[in-house]
């Protein structure tokens, strides 16, 4: 918009055809991969489409630890979609000079190590130890997240290492519901299926919660402090987001000694 005069009505079809070309390429690759070939179908079990019989198996199999990640999917959805939204009405209420070009250099900082944090998973073979190790990810990104958040409510960092360090929290939350968490699940307990059903789930209440925030703030007309906000719900995700993963490490870790016995 700054340096290609584009107005903010067409900003969003070019950065999309900007995108479109990547994608295209990435599309292909994926059709390239290979088929799962004996090994992988050992290492992570065969992956077929739940039908209606094995969803429901699948949810009376393990319903408290779903319902225990799907709250802290909520939350963290919530806080996406609010920083996504409503971060440069943040920075502005700080007071501190506020540039559109930070995102780039938040994002891309995150980016890069999540990236790191992530594709070295892909190194650990034993699928319930990678379960683990993916809570507690999460809960670092929850200690994270508050941590850096109590630290500018005193004024000790910047809005830039505040943005940073909450982006940073937040995204290894919710990041490793869509690569590591769900698909290690599934092999964990060597149940025959596919990431989509709990994925499609997570999602559906996800973006339940972040439409109901923003329906209720235009219904009953809120005039929000957005820092404020965002402040309090970071805290908020925090307590019950380590309490939720804690409960979950502890009750797949409990079905996974059942079946071991």
């Amino acid at each position: 918009m700054q340096a290609w005069k584009v107005s903010e009505y067409w900003m969003p079809f070019v950065v999309g055809l900007i995108f479109f070309l990547p994608l295209l390429v990435f599309v292909y690759a994926m059709e390239k991969i290979p088929p799962p070939d004996e090994k992988d179908v050992q290492l992570r079990t065969i992956r077929i489409p739940m039908d209606t019989a094995k969803r429901k198996l699948f949810l009376r199999s393990f319903l408290p630890g779903l319902i225990a990640l799907i709250v802290i999917y909520i939350l963290v959805t919530i806080l996406r979609e609010v920083r996504d939204n409503y971060m440069a009405d943040m920075w502005r209420e700080s007071g501190e000079q506020f540039q559109s070009a930070v995102f780039v250099q938040t994002e891309t900082i995150i980016s890069l190590i999540l990236l790191v944090i992530i594709g070295s998973m892909i190194m650990l073979r034993n699928n319930f130890s990678v379960l683990m190790i993916t809570h507690g990810i999460m809960i670092l990104g929850f200690v994270v997240a508050a941590l850096a958040t109590m630290l500018f409510g005193n004024g000790s960092i910047s809005m830039f290492s505040w943005t940073t360090s909450v982006g940073l929290g937040l995204y290894m939350v919710y990041i490793p519901y869509n690569s590591l968490l769900f698909d290690r699940l599934i092999a964990t307990f060597r149940f025959a299926g596919t990431v989509g059903f709990l994925i499609y789930i997570a999602d559906s209440f996800g973006y339940l919660g972040s439409v109901a925030v923003l329906i209720s703030k235009s219904i009953f007309r809120l005039e929000m402090h957005w820092l404020h906000f965002y402040q309090n719900l970071v805290l908020l995700m925090a307590i019950v987001g380590v309490m939720g993963t804690i409960f979950s490490i502890f009750y797949f870790n409990t079905k996974y000694k059942k079946i071991k016995m």
